[in-house]
Formats: C-alpha cells, structure tokens, sequence
C-alpha cells in the first residue's frame, strides 16, 4: 500500500503466506469481501495472511477508504 493505493503481484498460489505492507502514513485495512480474511496494518508497518485455499480472484477493499479496492488473484 502507497500513496491511497494497492501494489499488488500479478497472482499468488493458493495457501501463500501473503506480506502485505504499508508504506503510508496512515492505517489502512487489507480485507477480502466476502471472505473472514482483514487485516488493519498500521502506518509504515506490515502483517501477513494465508491466502485463500481456492483459486479465483477477490476483491480487495480497505474500510477505511472507500475509494481504495483492487483484486488478488489466487493460482
């Protein structure tokens, strides 16, 4: 996360340990709609998930600002 935005790789393999980082000055929230995955990384700080067991693609918001979404693709 920089700059309000998502960076994010092409894809990821199912059950990845997935680091997500945030170079930002402000929290922001890494959750996958629908799913029980959220995380609340803090400014210039970073957290880890496993991605999911199911290959496809979700979408990714943080709940803190509604503009910022993009989508994680699971192979």
């Amino acid at each position: 996360m920089v700059g309000f935005a998502y960076e994010m790789p092409a894809s990821v393999p199912t059950g990845a340990q997935v680091t997500v980082v945030n170079r930002d000055a402000e929290a922001h929230s890494f959750s996958l709609r629908g799913r029980s995955e959220r995380l609340v990384v803090p400014p210039k700080g970073s957290m880890s998930f496993t991605a999911p067991a199911e290959p496809g693609t979700y979408e990714v918001v943080c709940e803190f600002h509604g503009g910022m979404t993009t989508s994680l693709v699971v192979a």
